[in-house]
């Protein structure tokens, strides 16, 4: 769904091959990243503040799930925000950035080459939860690309 977007973004950043690093993409978007204690399980919010933007990461979390974390937020940022960085996400919203978050991780074009190996090998290349996996080969299989 978001395959062409993210193509995009990796070309721009030039970013060919994995583990694909929501971070740098962040950085190089001029966002600053924060590892945040928050209270309860929450993963992390995108926000900004004197006209920065900001990612707040849960740091408690693991590091896949800060990493799929940040590529969520990223997935706000480019599918949600038009002017500022400022939203209520909603449920719809939220299944649009973890999707966008899914593809950014794995790409298509990168991931294919690995489709032979276990879900849980390719979660260890692509430094991702194999849950993560397992739900955007699902993906990839609703869009009979797999």
């Amino acid at each position: 769904m978001y395959e062409e977007l993210v193509r995009e973004i990796l070309i721009y950043f030039s970013i060919g091959k994995p583990p694909v690093k929501p971070d740098l993409i962040a950085y190089g978007l001029g966002l600053k990243i924060i590892l945040y204690p928050f209270l309860y399980n929450t993963s992390g919010i995108i926000c900004s503040l004197n006209n920065s933007g900001i990612i707040l990461v849960n740091k408690n979390h693991s590091l896949t799930r800060q990493r799929f974390t940040i590529a969520h937020e990223l997935g706000h940022y480019f599918l949600h925000y038009k002017s500022s960085l400022s939203l209520e996400e909603d449920r719809i919203m939220h299944i649009q950035a973890n999707n966008f978050a899914g593809t950014l991780l794995l790409p298509y074009f990168m991931l294919e080459r690995y489709l032979f190996l276990s879900p849980s090998k390719i979660s260890q290349i692509f430094m991702v939860s194999q849950r993560t996996v397992e739900r955007r080969l699902e993906t990839l299989r609703r869009e009979s690309r797999i």
